[in-house]
């Protein structure tokens, strides 16, 4: 009885498989594209892996009319791929892939296609399959080339929840990987105001770590947003740009960096230079040490940014925080530009 039911399910799925090859030839491209969707994913959860090779291989060779349903559906069999942790298919199966997904990210910015790259970007994060994501990296590189206006906010949002969430399981390749592939292409964008909103919305998750966690903890995890900070500010003293872009980058930088130590400092209860002080001794304990000195003036840059954007009262505070302020690497320029910023 069991070879016999075995017998009519390979007749069955060869059936099925055949009426979905006969609806390609009949130009129903349509029919068969959902038909061999069906048949892949009912025979990936069968654990037919042969049949449902088949039938990937035949889905890839359709020209769809509607490509961001047809990507649907490549997306949906992918993660499924994923979720039954089948590594090497989805990692084969994303790179037969992605000459269509590569086409279709060049023609459109929609929102409907950023999401659905997001989403394998997190499936393959979660199953931590690290090999598919220098792939999918330059799938992004795409979107972040192509998107503007609401797209793009949307792309960078996205990004730093996925960030957040990731952050909280202690995997530091993928949180390397997503402060790579957002810092690097806002830079190569050089929009300094799409820069501040990513730094607001990265400052938040920071902020929610350092609530349950504490302040070294939370740096710890977001440890690449200090590296960026130091190329903002590196960008901010470069003579080679024009004066208000310059200016741009040290205000949007010191803005953001002041505003993160006071709320850090009321969620601890302390003063602002409490976060200032806190934030120092962590770079000083893990920024590489041919980068320290761009640390130390970077702490006084802001301490001299926020010294002069506080009110009299407040200002009373610095006393707490003169062991920061020696040697003293501020310059006259520096103090010029503190002026100008403010």
């Amino acid at each position: 009885m069991e070879k016999e039911l075995v017998v009519d399910e390979n007749i069955l799925w060869q059936q099925h498989f055949l009426q979905a090859c006969e609806l390609c030839r009949e130009s129903t491209q349509d029919r068969a594209r959902e038909q061999l969707a069906i048949l892949c994913t009912v025979s990936l959860k069968q654990g037919e892996l042969e049949r449902a090779q088949q039938c990937w291989e035949r889905l890839l060779r359709l020209e769809p009319d509607d490509k961001l349903l047809y990507l649907q559906q490549l997306k949906g069999i992918l993660s499924l791929t994923a979720r039954l942790r089948q590594d090497v298919l989805f990692s084969s199966w994303l790179l037969q892939a992605e000459p269509f997904f590569r086409v279709v990210l060049n023609e459109q910015s929609q929102r409907k296609v950023i999401q659905l790259v997001l989403d394998l970007v997190f499936v393959a994060c979660d199953r931590r399959y690290l090999a598919v994501l220098p792939r999918l990296r330059r799938w992004l590189g795409i979107a972040f080339h192509r998107a503007e206006g609401e797209q793009l906010a949307f792309l960078v949002r996205e990004l730093t929840c996925m960030l957040a969430q990731l952050s909280r399981r202690n995997w530091p390749e993928l949180n390397h990987f997503f402060c790579r592939v957002l810092f690097e292409n806002l830079l190569r964008r050089g929009d300094v105001t799409l820069m501040g909103r990513c730094l607001l919305q990265l400052q938040l998750h920071l902020q929610s770590y350092s609530r349950q966690d504490g302040l070294q903890e939370a740096f710890s995890a977001y440890e690449d947003v200090q590296y960026f900070y130091l190329l903002l500010f590196k960008r901010g003293l470069r003579k080679s740009f024009s004066e208000e872009t310059r200016m741009d980058y040290l205000r949007m930088l010191c803005r953001s960096l002041r505003d993160l130590c006071a709320n850090l400092a009321r969620i601890a209860m302390e003063d602002d230079l409490y976060a200032i002080r806190h934030w120092q001794e962590f770079l000083q304990a893990k920024i590489s040490e041919g980068l320290q000195s761009q640390a130390c003036l970077l702490v006084q840059f802001v301490i001299g940014y926020w010294y002069l954007t506080k009110p009299r009262t407040g200002k009373k505070q610095i006393e707490y925080v003169k062991d920061l302020l020696e040697p003293n690497l501020l310059k006259e320029e520096h103090n010029v530009l503190l002026q100008k910023i403010v």
